[in-house]
């Protein structure tokens, strides 16, 4: 039976269950990934990042189709027009079937050339590389239809399915990794077994997707007139499937080309914690999503309110997040890996983290937009902002290496935010109230960076801490969050609807 259940507690709790499919995940990383680059050394690690960038862009071949499925089907949830939904579902998966053949050998043609010529890795290991490219070809059209699955699954708000799926996926891909480098450290046979991950994780979609819908759902028929719905609005969304994972993977590029692979593992890593806890407001967006999509009739105060309370509860998440990061970062990266690698990598770190703080904030707005069918603001936007980033990344990379790439991408990534942000509060009346940014952003980032750089003892600089966030939140709890969202909070955490 599909569910129609977006109540305040429905969101509480597909929320959860998101956070804990993205939560999982990352603390696994972080006892497995030190292990790994001991293993692989940073060369090679640096090497094996860059191949996981190589398949998260050829993800753009899903042309949007993913997210568009899950629009279509909530509207249809939305209109109750429930028999429409097997169609949809039937036409999308073969569509995104066919563009997944079609972008993993565009990727079999090109990944070597590329690489070799752009990318240039170590003589002694390139071989590996390149055999390891063609294993990823094959993984790409899996990866390509796992989107599709989720994005039924996200309509039908089956989040604690997919919440199962990524906790044993997500084990099985580090545990593996690790289990395998005992017995080899060739790249090839690494990303191979990536590669069998995916497909595994496209069979367990696929399967938990039938088993949801109804035997008239899943009999649905290929309907032509779909197609245009599916890739209008799913077109805009390639341009930022496009642009979005260019610009994420640019800096990592350019510190390839201009400061080797060495300086990739010390920048990539930095990064890759940042985009790990950036899975959490990714947990948030992916049900309000479908939420914003249900509702046809756009209830400008419904929606503003789902938007405020939205932003400021991601924004003291984010303002605490930030804080810990910037004060502890190098004591967390010299625990977690070694002193060596946190002196390189935690100015990265800290700048980063900055520009997450605002990464995390654009996606209510990001969702919001193309909740409510304005996918091309967002795809706009992001074509703004890729010559703008790449020019700074370059400038900056020159004069100051790993953390002048990571400078450009935090500036980026606060451009977006104000764009975003900005066009909400024009376009769709949400409330501005510029309180919570100062609150929970500048001032948090400031003081942060004072006490990270104060020179002070471990125990001092904790209490310290401790104090900022104590303020932080309390300040949130009475001069940013409204009656209504604590009043909401408190039956919440009383297991009230």
């Amino acid at each position: 039976m599909i569910n129609k259940d977006y109540t305040s507690k429905g969101i509480i709790s597909n929320t959860f269950f998101s956070i804990v499919s993205k939560v999982f995940p990352i603390l696994l990383s972080l006892i497995c990934i030190p292990i790994i680059i001991k293993g692989l050394g940073e060369e090679k690690y640096g090497a094996f990042t860059i191949a996981l960038v190589f398949i998260g862009y050829f993800n753009l071949f899903d042309l949007g189709l993913g997210r568009a499925i899950t629009k279509l089907i909530s509207e249809r949830i939305g209109k109750n027009k429930d028999q429409e939904i097997a169609d949809i579902f039937k036409t999308g998966v073969t569509l995104t079937f066919l563009l997944g053949i079609f972008g993993g050998l565009i990727f079999f043609v090109i990944s070597e050339p590329v690489t070799v010529k752009y990318l240039k890795p170590p003589e002694d290991f390139l071989g590996e590389v390149i055999r390891g490219l063609t294993f990823l070809s094959i993984g790409i059209p899996f990866s390509i239809m796992i989107n599709s699955y989720r994005g039924v699954l996200e309509a039908l708000h089956e989040f604690k399915s997919i919440t199962l799926v990524q906790i044993i996926l997500g084990a099985a891909t580090y545990l593996g990794i690790i289990a395998l480098m005992e017995f080899t450290k060739d790249l090839a046979f690494l990303i191979a077994y990536l590669t069998a991950v995916k497909v595994i994780h496209f069979i367990v979609y696929r399967t938990i997707s039938n088993s949801k819908l109804n035997t008239t759902e899943t009999n649905g028929a290929f309907r032509k007139n779909y197609i245009k719905g599916l890739f209008s609005f799913g077109g805009w969304i390639t341009v930022s499937t496009i642009v979005s994972p260019v610009m994420t993977a640019l800096d990592r590029l350019i510190v390839a080309s201009k400061e080797g692979m060495q300086n990739v593992a010390y920048y990539s890593t930095a990064s890759e914690i940042t985009q790990r806890v950036g899975m959490l407001p990714s947990a948030l967006v992916s049900v309000l999503f479908p939420v914003f999509s249900r509702n046809q009739n756009f209830n400008e105060i419904q929606n503003s309110k789902l938007y405020k309370a939205s932003f400021n509860l991601l924004l003291l998440a984010s303002g605490i997040f930030a804080v810990l990061f910037i004060c502890f970062g190098r004591d967390f990266l010299a625990i977690w890996i070694d002193e060596n690698f946190a002196t390189e990598s935690y100015v990265v770190l800290q700048v980063v983290t900055v520009g997450a703080l605002f990464n995390f904030l654009a996606r209510i707005p990001f969702s919001f937009i193309q909740g409510v069918g304005r996918p091309d603001i967002t795809a706009k936007f992001h074509v703004l902002e890729l010559p703008v980033f790449l020019t700074l990344l370059v400038v900056l990379t020159d004069s100051f290496g790993i953390v002048g790439a990571a400078y450009a991408s935090a500036i980026r990534m606060i451009l977006d935010f104000v764009l975003l942000h900005m066009y909400s509060i024009r376009q769709f009346k949400v409330d501005f109230n510029l309180l919570p940014l100062l609150i929970g952003a500048i001032l948090p980032v400031i003081l942060s960076l004072t006490i990270a750089y104060s020179e002070l003892g471990f125990a001092l600089k904790s209490l310290c801490v401790a104090v900022l966030l104590t303020v932080l939140t309390a300040s949130f709890w009475f001069y940013v969050f409204d009656e209504e969202l604590r009043l909401r909070i408190k039956k919440i955490t009383r297991g009230q609807n």
